[in-house]
């Protein structure tokens, strides 16, 4: 799996304030879910912990456990990356169409 991920999409970050943070980690959580659901990956022990803070960006972590008694293969590793791609992806959506500093329509950066 993956341990590191960076991008710019332009968010006016004067506008949010900490009810926005809070409503983020739930979003990004409940898109995570939805994702690995889709791949029958819930079945597994995970435990999901989402971390959004705004400093000078904002920051998000998405800290992904995975608790199994025999070694997960590659492919399954993999499933869990397009989990997390689709889901930051899903994410970047919501984020750009309330709060982006361009007035970007969602789906745009």
């Amino acid at each position: 799996m993956r341990e590191g991920y960076v991008k710019v999409i332009g968010l006016d970050l004067a506008r949010l304030n900490l009810e926005d943070v809070e409503r983020f980690a739930e979003s990004l959580e409940r898109f995570l879910y939805e994702e690995l659901e889709r791949r029958g990956l819930v079945k597994l022990d995970i435990q999901i912990g989402i971390d959004v803070r705004i400093q000078e960006v904002l920051l998000v972590t998405v800290d992904l456990t995975i608790n199994s008694p025999v070694p997960i293969g590659p492919e399954v590793l993999a499933q869990f990356d397009e989990a997390v791609d689709k889901a930051l992806a899903r994410f970047e959506e919501y984020l750009s169409s309330s709060y982006s500093s361009r007035g970007c329509e969602p789906g745009t950066s």
